[in-house]
Order: structure tokens, then sequence, then C-alpha cells
């Protein structure tokens, strides 16, 4: 698939959402490739105090250890530890927000947040969510299809209706 096929997807489409490993992954490694450059970073949770400390600051996002928890706990983005959407804001750039939250200790359930990052991406890092761009795109054909379909069906049952009761 293009490039630019991949970006006219991405265009049409909201959002990607993800809460894989895999994706955390994707961000550290093309920040720690100089790819990407954070936008703005907040420590949450029982970690606020951090967020005025000379001592603290913001962390190195290049270090995995950072982004270190659960991999996507959970039946749904709300009680998941890893939170991310990628879209493209008004500029046209590829804007990725990302919670991140502490899990329990004893089977990985979403506690408190951890931190906020937000993050812009050149368009040459959608090919590394080429995946998830395509199945977003499909389901929303699908989903196209079937509002299409039903407009056919009620077109049908109005004319057929007409036929059937000599309505002209």
């Amino acid at each position: 698939m293009s490039k630019n096929t991949l970006e006219t997807k991405f265009s049409l489409i909201d959002s990607i959402h993800s809460q894989d490993w895999k994706t955390v992954m994707m961000i550290q490694q093309s920040l720690l490739k100089g790819i990407g450059t954070v936008k703005s970073f907040e420590w949450r949770g029982i970690n606020t105090y951090k967020n005025n400390s000379e001592y603290y600051g913001q962390p190195d996002l290049t270090d995995i250890s950072v982004w270190s928890t659960y991999d996507g706990w959970g039946k749904s983005r709300f009680d998941a530890c890893i939170n991310i959407i990628f879209f493209q804001n008004k500029d046209l750039e590829i804007e990725c927000h990302a919670q991140i939250y502490d899990g329990d200790l004893l089977d990985g359930r979403r506690r408190d947040m951890r931190f906020t990052v937000e993050i812009i991406f050149p368009k040459d890092i959608l090919i590394n969510l080429r995946e998830d761009i395509n199945h977003k795109f499909n389901l929303e054909m699908d989903a196209q299809y079937e509002e299409h379909l039903e407009a056919e069906r009620q077109k049908w049952i109005e004319k057929r209706k007409k036929q059937l009761l000599n309505i002209k």
C-alpha cells in the first residue's frame, strides 16, 4: 500500500485507539530514533508532586521502563492501563495522546493514572499504524455500506407498498 493511500485512509477516519504494549514500544522506539516531538507531559495521580520539581521534571520517554505497565487489561479502553489515541490535528500533523495508568499488583487492573503525554509525529509514523488504519477504515466502509443498504431497503419497501396498494 502506498504512503499516499495510507494518509488518505487516515484522513477519512477520526482516530486510532490502542491499548497494546506493541504501540507503546513503537512510540518509545520512535522517540529513541528522534522521530516525534513531545508537545506536553504531565505527571498524574500520586505523581503530581513531580510536575513542578527540579529534581523529577519530565522523564526520559526514550527509556522503556518509564512506560512500563500492564498490557491491555480489560474489555474496554476505560479499564485498560494503556490508552493511546492517534489523530490528525488542524495542522495536518499526526498527534498522539497517551495515558498510562498503574496496574493493580495482583492482576493488573487499572489503578491510578501515572502520566499523560502528547506527542507530534511526522506522517511517516502512519506506516507503523498500517494494520490499525486498515482495520478502522474497513469498519467504516462496512458501516457506510450498511447505511446504504438500509436506505435502499426503505426505498424498496415504500415502492412495493405503493405497488401493492395501487397508490400512484
